[in-house]
């Protein structure tokens, strides 16, 4: 792995940077406070580690008049997107 690649990262670190992009093309971050022990960001000292798979729900405050298009990471110039289906 490149050194300038963290090979183990806090969840903290992440969370702003994750998010959903509504049609309208407003971001919306992953809601903070957890209402479940199972989703991804509710343990606020977890790490993730590279080549581990993480498994959680992630929960999205999302108005029902625009609807999430893109899930994925969100920082700068650097962008993964991922398709969310209509329905």
């Amino acid at each position: 792995m490149a050194p300038q690649i963290q090979s183990a990262v806090p969840v903290v670190t992440i969370l702003p940077e994750f998010g959903v992009e509504l049609a309208s093309g407003t971001l919306v971050r992953p809601e903070e406070s957890a209402a479940s022990p199972n989703e991804a960001f509710a343990q606020e000292g977890r790490t993730i580690v590279a080549r581990e798979c993480v498994r959680g729900a992630v929960v999205f405050a999302v108005p029902t008049d625009d609807p999430a298009r893109h899930a994925g990471y969100f920082r700068g110039p650097f962008e993964i997107r991922w398709a969310i289906p209509a329905g």
